[in-house]
């Protein structure tokens, strides 16, 4: 559920949220998808949760349709939440009620209590700051209540 406030080009979102399974994900190597796993606190914690909660759309621009959003999310990893700040790249297609998102976010993963893993008995040390990368392509549809 989308809340647009009077008079202003924010809105406050309900619901609006992406999940990811940590299984998911491929490093292309066993033994190091089997340790980012374990990291990122797959036993207990099996998903990464990203909910969108405020958006800020500056533009889109009338011709291009293409404009940046300044949102908040709150990412839940290993059982801990953050709030971030994320700033997003927009395009409108051509003709349709579909949008391309994209953008990235430098975290530290200790500021979400994972300890960086150390593969090859500790001869590797993968840094602390990670950058999450995306590229979202969403069809909007528009639901009407009626009374």
């Amino acid at each position: 559920m989308v809340e647009e406030e009077s008079n202003k080009s924010s809105m406050n979102f309900q619901d609006a949220r992406l999940g990811l399974e940590t299984r998911s994900f491929d490093c292309k190597n066993r033994i190091m998808n089997r340790d980012l796993f374990q990291a990122l606190g797959g036993n207990q914690h099996p998903g990464i949760e990203i909910n969108l909660l405020e958006a800020v759309a500056q533009g889109p621009c009338p011709v291009s349709k293409k404009g940046v959003i300044y949102s908040q999310v709150a990412i839940t990893v290993n059982g801990v939440t953050q709030k971030e700040d994320v700033r997003i790249r927009f395009e409108q297609k051509e003709g349709a009620v579909v949008y391309r998102f994209e953008g990235s976010k430098k975290l530290q993963m200790s500021d979400f209590g994972i300890d960086p893993p150390s593969p090859v008995m500790g001869l590797v040390r993968v840094q602390d700051a990670i950058t999450i990368e995306f590229d979202l392509v969403v069809q909007a549809s528009y639901i009407s209540s009626v009374e």
